[in-house]
C-alpha cells in the first residue's frame, strides 16, 4: 500500500492550471473559508447583524470608536448603538446616491458625496466645503478619491491632485493676498500621457501614490508645495477603484487593477516600488467577475482585518480574501459569499463591520468567535500521486479536521468531475482507525463541505491506495 498526503493548503485557491494538473496543496474551490497562519482551511466567521440604519443614509466611516453614515434629512428611527447619523445637503435637494470615498482628518471625517444630478460634493465634520461647489474655485473638478497625508487632505479629480491648506481640510484656496499656505493644485497629465483621469490616491509608505487605469505616480509631499517631488512613475499599473487600493504593511498597496488584483511594493531600502501580480492564482476568478458586474467596477470595497491582516476585497456579491503571513509562507487566496455586494467596510478598534444595503454586519459578532450555518465549500483538484497514468485502488482516508465537514470522493477526472459522499467526519480520524474506501481510478478528487455554525478546519488529508503494479 502507498499512501498520498496533503500536508497544508498555503498555496490556497489556484485556477492558473486546470483541475487535474493543478499541485497538491492548491484549491480550485475555497468559498467561505480562509487560510491560517499554519497553512489550514478555516471556515470564516459570522456577519452577524448588528443593527438597521435609515433606507435613506448612505456610507459607513469608522472615526474614534464611533461609526458614522450619512443622509439629507434627520432619521426617524432609532440608531444602532455606536452608530452616528450625520446629516448632510445639497443645496438644491439633489439626491444623494452613495458616499464614494472618505479620510479622517484629526479625527473627523471628510466624506465626499455623490448626488444624481452629478456632482460630488465634499463635507468635514458634516459641514460642505463651498470650494468644491457651483460658484466655488474648484467646482469644475469631480472628485473621485480623498486621502490625508501629513499635514493636508489630497483629493483625485480629473486629472489632477488638489491639496487642503497646512492643518487646515476646510481652506482649498491660497491665502490671504494670494499667501502660500499650503494649498495647490498638480496636472499629473504633464507628467505622464496615462493620466488623462484620476482613479484613486492614497499613501505609500510616507508618499503620496497617485493612480489612473493605466499608470501610477509616486510623489514626495511637504507642506511646502514647492518642495514636492514626482520620484517615479509606474506604467501599465494602475486600478480601477478608489476604495480598492488600501496599503498593506509598511510598504505595499493592494488594488484591483485592469488585469485582476496587483500590488505596487518597495523593491529595497531606496523604497522605489516594483509593480507585483499578487491576484495572478485567480485572475481567472476576478476578471470574468468584473465584466459579470451590474454595478460601476469602481464601487468595489477593500479592507484590512484588523485581527489577522487579511485584505478583503469585496467585487459585486463575491468578496476575494487574500491570507499573507510572510515567515509561514503563506500567499492564500481564497473567497467568502454572503449573498449581496458589501457598500462599505469599517473598522473601529479589533472589530470589522460591513454595511450591505441598510444592514451594518458584524464579522465574528462581538466576541469575534460567533460562526453561522453559511455552506463552507472546498474543492481540490485532482491528484494522480506522481502517476497520472496509473490505475489506483483507494483503500482509505484520514484526515486532521475539526469541527464537522461532509467529504465526497471522485476518481473520474472528467467532466462533470461526479463525486460520491463518503462520510460525514466531526473529528480527526488519525489514532481512530482508518475509514475504508473502495474506488478505483488514475485520479483522487476530494471535496469537502460544511455548514456547521462552529469553528471547522481542515489541517491535512491522506488517501492510501495500491496501485495496479503493486502486489
Amino acid at each position: 500500500m502507498a499512501y498520498l498526503i496533503v500536508d497544508d493548503f498555503k498555496a490556497g485557491l489556484d485556477q492558473r492550471k486546470s483541475i487535474i494538473t493543478a499541485p497538491p496543496g492548491a484549491l480550485y474551490a475555497a468559498d467561505n473559508v480562509h487560510i491560517t497562519r499554519g497553512g489550514e482551511i478555516q471556515k470564516r466567521m459570522a456577519f452577524v447583524p448588528y443593527g438597521t440604519v435609515p433606507d435613506n443614509s448612505k456610507g459607513l466611516v469608522s472615526a474614534v470608536g464611533i461609526l458614522y453614515v450619512y443622509g439629507p434629512t434627520p432619521p426617524t428611527v432609532a440608531m444602532p448603538a455606536n452608530v452616528k447619523f450625520t446629516q448632510i445637503t445639497h443645496p438644491t435637494g439633489a439626491n444623494l446616491v452613495r458616499i464614494i470615498a472618505s479620510t479622517l482628518f484629526l479625527g473627523i471625517p471628510y466624506v465626499l458625496a455623490a448626488y444624481d444630478d452629478g456632482s460630488v460634493l465634499h463635507f468635514y465634520n458634516g459641514a460642505m466645503i463651498p470650494d468644491w461647489y457651483v460658484g466655488g474655485a474648484l467646482a469644475t473638478y469631480v472628485a473621485v478619491d480623498v486621502i490625508t497625508l501629513g499635514t493636508k487632505v489630497y483629493v483625485a479629480a480629473n486629472s489632477s491632485v488638489i491639496f487642503s491648506a497646512n492643518n487646515d481640510a476646510t481652506q482649498w484656496s491660497l491665502g490671504v493676498g494670494g499667501l502660500q499656505n499650503g494649498f495647490g493644485i498638480i496636472d499629473m497629465s504633464t507628467n505622464y500621457a496615462g493620466f488623462d483621469t484620476l482613479t484613486a490616491v492614497n499613501v505609500y509608505i510616507n508618499r503620496l501614490a497617485v493612480y489612473s487605469q493605466h499608470a501610477i505616480q509616486i510623489w514626495i509631499v511637504d507642506p511646502d508645495p514647492e518642495l514636492y517631488q514626482l520620484v517615479q512613475t509606474i506604467p501599465n499599473q494602475g486600478t480601477l477603484a478608489p476604495n480598492s487600493v488600501s496599503p498593506y504593511g509598511d510598504s505595499d498597496n493592494f488594488m484591483l487593477a485592469m488585469t485582476g488584483i496587483r500590488s505596487i511594493r518597495a523593491r529595497d531600502m531606496s523604497n522605489i516600488a516594483g509593480a507585483y501580480d499578487i491576484g495572478t492564482p485567480i485572475d481567472d476568478l476576478v476578471n470574468p467577475q468584473v465584466r459579470s458586474l451590474t454595478t460601476p467596477v469602481n464601487q468595489a470595497q477593500a479592507v484590512l482585518d484588523p485581527i489577522d491582516g487579511r485584505y478583503i476585497l469585496s467585487v459585486g456579491p463575491v468578496i476575494y480574501v487574500f491570507s499573507y503571513f510572510l515567515t509561514s509562507r503563506i500567499s492564500a487566496w481564497t473567497t467568502y459569499s454572503i449573498g449581496a455586494p458589501v457598500d462599505a467596510f469599517a473598522v473601529s478598534g479589533p472589530q470589522l463591520y460591513a454595511r450591505v444595503g441598510n444592514q451594518i454586519l458584524l464579522y465574528g459578532g462581538a466576541n469575534y468567535a460567533t460562526w453561522d450555518d453559511s455552506v463552507a465549500t472546498v474543492v481540490m483538484p485532482y491528484l494522480d500521486a506522481g502517476t497520472p497514468a496509473t490505475v489506483k485502488s483507494v483503500a482509505a482516508i484520514q484526515a486532521a479536521i475539526t469541527g464537522t465537514w461532509d467529504i465526497q470522493l471522485g476518481m473520474l477526472p472528467q467532466p462533470p468531475y461526479a463525486k460520491e459522499d463518503i462520510g460525514t467526519f466531526t473529528a480527526a480520524t488519525f489514532g481512530l482507525g482508518r475509514v475504508d474506501l473502495d474506488g478505483e481510478g488514475t485520479h483522487f478528487g476530494l471535496a469537502f463541505t460544511s455548514s456547521a455554525p462552529i469553528e471547522c478546519k481542515i489541517g491535512n488529508v491522506m488517501l492510501i491506495y495500491s496501485g495496479d503494479d503493486e502486489a
